[in-house]
């Protein structure tokens, strides 16, 4: 992909070292070659790495951006230069993002400069060094964000176990550089299979957070404790931390032969897939987040697991995917798709029903983490 503006790219007919945007030295113009037009940062985010476009592309923007009355200043690229960031005059939003639609080019943010006049009316003289600031400022955030990204994914098993009696999948998909989503599974040295998925408020580095201390918690639990146990004190312990008012949802899963019990903190409905009869069941488990309050009132859910049966966890990601009408992908239809796909693989069960969530978006930019769990029982009961 090409964009022209999408570069680090300056005036050629101005001495960059000490390069300015004067306008004028009162607000009613005194001073100024032309009409005075507030400044705005356009943040663009394109799904692949952004090349130095053409001359003839060239010509095009500054032909378009003529057509549309703006002016573009300076721009610059994200470290991994999927993101640019790019300083505009324009005499409103919706010219920047009329030019825009015409060019082709996608718009994610528009944050109006609102820094040009002083208090006392006078026009401030922008330099570049204050674009220069701004670009080391971001690249920097961006660098310490993604250096965050690989510690919690780092954090994250290498894939799911090895089991003789059933089938367990993994997926997860950040909307953010730093995530909230997490998951993890437990082995005890009797083959009881304890398997978490969760959900910390908000993104980035507060999440990254409690999803490291969820973690942490979960790894230590005692193999004999039981979910509601586990649950309580995760929320005790994460309660006492003191980490402001973040917290985890989460659901929790132990499994032993065949016999399955389930407690959830605030998370979405565990499915169940039931092979004799071809019917998915929606257990729904009221419970408070982890670290909201030291007692949560936890409750468990105990059932026996029939070869072909599929349990299938989800964070709230994937039902509160919106299409481009802002409409709610809900929890039916996830329910459906995975009434139609159980018959697959653990890991071909994941896929398909967070691609089925993406067709719903269809192109609407992913808002919220988006993590799945599946546990397929394949073993033989008679034994048990």
């Amino acid at each position: 992909m090409s964009v022209t503006q999408n570069h680090v790219v300056r005036n050629r007919n101005h001495d960059t070292s000490n390069m300015s945007i004067r306008i004028g030295q009162t607000i009613d113009g005194l001073y100024r070659e032309r009409a005075i037009m507030p400044l705005y940062l356009i943040e663009r985010n394109f799904p692949q790495r952004v090349e130095e476009g053409s001359d003839e592309e060239k010509a095009a923007l500054l032909s378009m951006n003529e057509k549309f009355g703006i002016q573009w200043v300076y721009s610059f690229l994200s470290v991994d230069a999927k993101k640019s960031y790019c300083i505009y005059e324009g005499p409103s939003k919706a010219e920047i993002r009329d030019a825009s639609k015409a060019l082709e080019l996608p718009v994610d943010t528009i944050t109006e400069i609102d820094s040009r006049v002083n208090n006392d009316g006078k026009c401030v003289v922008l330099s570049m060094r204050d674009f220069e600031r701004e670009r080391e400022i971001r690249l920097r955030m961006e660098q310490e964000l993604e250096q965050a990204r690989n510690l919690q994914l780092g954090m994250l098993p290498d894939g799911p176990p090895d089991l003789k009696d059933a089938d367990v999948g993994f997926y997860t998909r950040p909307a953010t550089e730093v995530g909230g989503d997490f998951y993890d599974y437990f082995l005890s040295e009797h083959s009881t299979l304890t398997v978490a998925l969760g959900d910390a408020t908000g993104h980035g580095m507060q999440a990254g957070t409690i999803v490291a201390a969820t973690k942490g918690l979960f790894q230590n639990l005692s193999s004999a404790a039981g979910v509601v146990e586990a649950l309580s004190h995760m929320s005790r312990k994460l309660k006492n931390m003191s980490i402001g008012r973040n917290v985890m949802a989460l659901a929790m899963v132990k499994i032993e032969g065949n016999r399955l019990s389930y407690s959830s903190a605030g998370i979405p409905p565990m499915l169940l897939y039931r092979s004799q009869t071809k019917e998915v069941q929606e257990i729904l488990l009221e419970g408070l987040p982890l670290g909201l309050k030291s007692s949560g009132n936890y409750r468990a859910h105990e059932t026996e697991l029939y070869p072909g049966d599929v349990v299938f966890l989800m964070t709230d990601g994937l039902p509160e995917r919106l299409d481009p009408d802002s409409n709610e992908y809900g929890y039916s239809r996830p329910m459906s798709v995975f009434r139609d796909i159980a018959h697959n693989s653990a890991e071909r069960i994941c896929k398909l029903m967070v691609e089925a969530g993406d067709k719903w978006a269809d192109g609407r930019e992913q808002e919220d983490d988006v993590s799945v769990a599946v546990y397929k029982f394949v073993g033989d009961t008679s034994k048990n």
